[in-house]
């Protein structure tokens, strides 16, 4: 199933996510409003739902009936890329962790190996210092990015895995990612 983005309300954050996934060959569309046009930040998490197949990955939007599902009492929405609510992947956290709770970072991580090279970010395959997408290349063939390392997981690991990538992102999308989820609105 092809994923979909489906983009909110326009910011610079979210203008550097349309840069990210046209540069990537990833498939995206707006979220519209009501009113049939691109949503702004007063009807964002009302949208349209969207009417292409596939699966819609929400990115900083929302629409009436999303899937949920319930985690420690938070109601959360599946498919969605955000840090600005509570129930979000990325609310709560730290300013250390602007690069993984920024709804940039969490659309990164979405992205697939063959995406990743299109960008052209620098790769190793040992972890760097600093912020980067892991993405696991299993022997036969599918991508499957790390999220989380529970030892269970190192044990599949070193049974099927071919090799690890890390993507280092550009500094100017680090640079829009600490700012725009280490800072608050006045």
């Amino acid at each position: 199933m092809k994923t979909i983005f489906v983009l909110g309300a326009p910011d610079p954050e979210m203008d550097a996510i349309e840069r990210m996934l046209t540069d990537a060959g990833a498939c995206f569309e707006y979220a519209l409003g009501q009113d049939g046009c691109r949503v702004h930040p007063g009807n964002a998490y009302d949208a349209v739902p969207p009417s292409s197949d596939g699966l819609h990955v929400a990115v900083e939007c929302g629409w009436p009936g999303q899937l949920t599902f319930t985690c420690n009492g938070v109601t959360r929405i599946r498919d969605l890329c955000d840090h600005h609510r509570p129930g979000d992947p990325g609310y709560g956290a730290g300013p250390e962790a602007y690069w993984w709770a920024s709804s940039i970072g969490q659309v990164a991580r979405r992205l697939s190996h063959h995406q990743l090279d299109r960008l052209e970010w620098t790769w190793s395959e040992a972890p760097p210092d600093g912020p980067h997408v892991h993405v696991v290349i299993t022997r036969d063939g599918p991508i499957v990015p790390v999220r989380t390392q529970h030892a269970a997981q190192r044990q599949y690991r070193e049974t099927w895995v071919a090799k690890s990538r890390y993507y280092t992102p550009p500094e100017e999308l680090l640079l829009i990612a600490e700012a725009d989820h280490t800072t608050k609105a006045r």
